[in-house]
């Protein structure tokens, strides 16, 4: 199977580049990792495979429709014990 089939396949049946696809489950492991650890965005970034802070923040962004630290701040205020 080729690459290019792989890709044609994603954009015909899920509406999504292949970038996107690895991106969007990029984003819910950070997800996860932003609420379970304290380990800083940019460590988590590189950790789901991000190379830079601001391609992680702008893939964030577009899939959460909020920034890793409003998330995080967001998910403190509705956690106060932890």
């Amino acid at each position: 199977m080729t690459s290019n089939y792989v890709s044609q396949t994603l954009n015909m049946t899920l509406q999504s580049n292949f970038f996107d696809y690895v991106n969007k489950w990029r984003i819910q492991d950070a997800v996860t990792q932003l609420h379970d650890t304290d380990e800083t965005i940019l460590v988590i970034a590189h950790d789901v495979g991000f190379n830079s802070r601001s391609s992680f923040y702008n893939a964030f962004k577009r899939e959460m429709n909020t920034t890793p630290s409003a998330l995080r701040a967001s998910r403190a205020a509705a956690d106060p014990g932890r």
